[in-house]
């Protein structure tokens, strides 16, 4: 039973984590149309975003790379492995970026 609670929460991690990462490519998207009131408001929602992320790669992505992390950032640790590993860490850097992260970036190089 505790092993489906620990699934459980690392897949809300990921989820919640995601979320608030499409949310930040959005404001980042549409920056120029946004009013000082807008820009404000979404200020807590960048910070959520950044703790999730610290979050999700100090738990759920030790799980995926089965490493302790090098960065705080979920993309830092991908770029890392981009450029310096190989066999499996690489292929699922590369997955994770090409999938979940590049495509919802403005310039579609997230990582």
């Amino acid at each position: 039973m505790n092993l489906i609670y620990v699934i459980a929460a690392g897949v809300f991690i990921f989820y919640f984590t995601w979320v608030h990462y499409l949310a930040i490519m959005n404001l980042k998207r549409n920056k120029e149309y946004l009013s000082k009131r807008v820009k404000k408001l979404a200020k807590p929602v960048q910070l959520v975003g950044a703790i999730a992320n610290v979050l999700f790669n100090c738990s759920v992505a030790i799980v995926l790379f089965r490493e302790r992390p090098h960065e705080w950032f979920f993309t830092h640790r991908c770029r890392r492995h981009q450029n310096e590993s190989s066999g499996w860490r690489l292929a699922r850097a590369n997955w994770w970026c090409a999938n979940i992260l590049n495509p919802f970036d403005l310039k579609r190089v997230h990582c």
